[in-house]
C-alpha cells in the first residue's frame, strides 16, 4: 500500500479506511494493509484509471467546443425577466454585498427581446436533435422577482406552447412568493409551471434575512401564499431555504415537521464566493452554529443507529441538512471520471450546457457567475471562440491541480475563480474545499457503519413520495 495513493478517512468510531481517488473505492484501511496482493491490484486498476484521468490538458479548439455543445448542451434556458426585486433579502447575490454581481435594478424585459432567445434556444434544439434525441427543453424564470414581469412569462408561456408544441417543455420559476395572486396561480397550475417558493423556515427564521423594502418580514404573505397555492393545486409545495451561522436549524427542521405538505429541495449555506456577508458574523456566532450543528448530527446518527430512519418525518430534512454533502460528494462523479473531455477535475460546466440571457440579451455560462463572462447573445447566438478561450484559461490554473490528491473530488467551479474579469485562484477557496471533501468522506463512512443502505433508502422514499402525490421531479 505504499505506493498506492489514498486519501486517509477516519470514522466517528475511529475506524481507518482509504479513498482511493481514482476508482472511487472506499476500503477498511487494516484490511487492505494486511493483504498485500489485494492492495497490488488495487494500485494497478488505480493506475489504469489514473492513465485516463491524468492526460495533460490540452487546449480547446471553438470546433471542439461547438460539437460538444451539439452533444450535451442547451439542457436550460434562463431568462432573466427583471433586474427588480420587491424584497431585500440580507443575503442576496444582488444586495451589494457580492463583488462581481450586480445592484438591486428596476429594469424589465420585453417580450420582443425575450422572444429572440427562445427562437434560438428552440432552433439549436432543432438542428442538433440528432445528437441528442432524449433532450427535454427547460426554460426558467430569473430575476430579480421573476414575477415582478409576470406578463412577459406568461407571453413566453404562451409564445412556447403554441409554436413549439412539438417539444414537452419544462417551465419552471424560482420566487419569494409575495406577488402571487389567485388568477397567476390558476395559470401556472393550467400550464404546469413546476413553482419553488423560497422560504427559509418558520416565521422568525425567515424574517431575519428575508425582508420588504420597509425592513419587515415578509414570511406572512408568502406562507399564506403558499397555503393557497396548496390548496388550489391540492398537492406537496416545493421550497429551498438558505441559512447562515445565526440560522436555528432545529426551528427549521421542527417547522417543516409541521407542514408535511412542502418539500424542501435545497437547505444550502449562503453563497461564500466573492462575498463580506460573512464579515458581520462573530466567532461566537459560528461556535453556537456549529455546536448546534453536532446536536442535529447526533440525533441523525441515532435514528440511523435505532432503525428509525424510515419511519421519521423528520428524517427527510436532517437527511438534507446533514446526510446530503456526504452523498453529494460521492454521487456527483462516478468512480473518478472526470465529467467532460476538457476538465479531468473541479465541478467547472462547459458554458453552453445551459445559456443564462440577462435582460440585455447577453449569453452567460449561467445566473451564478456575475457580470463579465459573455459567451454570446440572443442576437448572434453562442460565440464558441470566446468559449474556448474561456476553457482553455480556466485549464492554465488547473495546472497546479495535478499534485492535489482530492481534485478528483473537487466540485469547485468558475463561481469560485472568476473576479469579474479573469480565473484567479485564491488558495483559501482551495483550503475549504479539501476541508469539506474530508468532512463529507468521513460523514459517509461513519453513517454507513451505522446504516449500510441508508443512501438507498432515503432516495428510494424520496421519490416514492413524489410517486405518491402523481409529481414528476426533474
Amino acid at each position: 500500500m505504499n505506493n498506492l495513493e489514498v486519501i486517509d478517512i477516519t470514522s466517528l468510531s475511529g475506524t481507518e479506511y482509504a479513498y482511493l481517488p481514482y476508482t472511487g473505492f472506499i476500503l477498511n484501511k487494516q484490511l487492505l494493509q494486511s493483504d498485500s496482493r489485494r492492495s497490488i491490484e488495487y494500485q494497478k486498476l488505480e493506475e489504469k484509471y489514473k492513465r485516463e484521468f491524468d492526460k495533460s490538458l490540452t487546449p480547446a479548439t471553438p470546433e471542439e467546443i461547438e460539437f460538444y455543445i451539439k452533444r450535451f448542451g442547451f439542457q436550460e434556458l434562463i431568462l432573466e425577466v427583471t433586474t427588480g426585486c420587491n424584497l431585500r433579502c440580507e443575503y442576496c447575490i444582488f444586495s451589494g454585498n457580492y463583488n462581481v454581481q450586480r445592484r438591486h435594478g428596476k429594469s424589465n424585459a420585453e417580450f420582443k427581446d425575450l422572444k429572440k432567445a427562445i427562437d434560438y434556444y428552440y432552433s439549436q434544439l432543432k438542428m442538433n436533435r440528432l445528437f441528442n434525441v432524449n433532450r427535454r427543453p427547460t426554460v426558467a424564470f430569473y430575476g430579480g422577482e421573476p414575477l415582478l414581469n409576470y406578463k412577459a412569462i406568461k407571453q413566453c408561456i404562451d409564445y412556447i406552447k403554441e409554436k413549439y408544441s412539438e417539444f414537452d417543455t419544462f417551465f419552471t420559476i424560482t420566487t419569494n412568493g409575495t406577488l402571487l395572486n389567485e388568477d397567476i396561480m390558476k395559470y401556472f397550475i393550467k400550464n404546469e409551471v413546476w413553482l419553488v417558493f423560497s422560504l427559509d423556515g418558520d416565521k422568525t427564521t425567515h424574517d431575519r434575512n428575508r425582508k420588504r423594502k420597509d425592513g419587515k418580514g415578509s414570511f406572512d404573505e408568502v406562507f399564506a401564499n403558499i397555503k393557497k397555492y396548496q390548496e388550489m393545486k391540492k398537492g406537496i409545495v416545493f421550497i429551498n431555504s438558505v441559512y447562515d451561522y445565526k440560522t436555528n436549524l432545529q426551528d427549521v427542521i421542527e417547522f417543516l415537521f409541521h407542514h408535511k405538505n412542502l418539500a424542501n429541495l435545497s437547505a444550502s449555506m449562503v453563497n461564500p464566493y466573492g462575498t463580506n456577508y460573512f464579515d458581520s458574523f462573530s466567532e461566537e456566532d459560528v461556535r453556537k452554529f456549529v455546536r448546534n450543528y453536532s446536536l442535529l448530527q447526533n440525533m441523525f446518527f441515532k435514528q440511523l443507529k435505532d432503525g428509525g430512519y424510515r419511519k421519521n418525518p423528520e428524517t427527510s430534512t436532517l437527511n438534507l441538512i446533514v446526510g446530503k454533502p456526504a452523498m453529494s460528494i460521492l454521487l456527483r462523479k462516478q468512480i473518478g471520471m472526470k465529467t467532460n473531455p476538457f476538465f479531468p477535475f473541479t465541478g467547472a460546466c462547459i458554458p453552453g450546457e445551459k445559456i443564462f440571457v440577462d435582460i440585455n440579451g447577453t449569453i452567460n455560462p449561467c445566473e451564478k457567475i456575475g457580470k463579465g463572462m459573455t459567451i454570446g447573445s440572443s442576437d448572434e447566438g453562442l460565440n464558441y471562440i470566446n468559449i474556448a478561450n474561456y476553457v482553455n484559461k480556466f485549464q492554465i490554473i488547473l495546472k497546479d491541480c495535478f499534485d492535489c490528491k482530492y481534485r478528483g473530488l473537487c466540485s469547485l467551479c468558475y463561481q469560485a475563480f472568476w473576479d469579474g474579469n479573469r480565473f484567479l485562484k485564491d488558495q483559501k477557496n482551495c483550503n475549504a474545499s479539501i476541508s469539506n471533501i474530508r468532512d463529507a468522506l468521513s460523514l459517509f463512512v461513519s453513517m454507513s457503519e451505522l446504516q449500510p443502505h441508508w443512501i438507498d433508502a432515503y432516495s428510494s422514499d424520496f421519490f416514492e413520495t413524489i410517486q405518491n402525490l402523481e409529481l414528476s421531479l426533474l
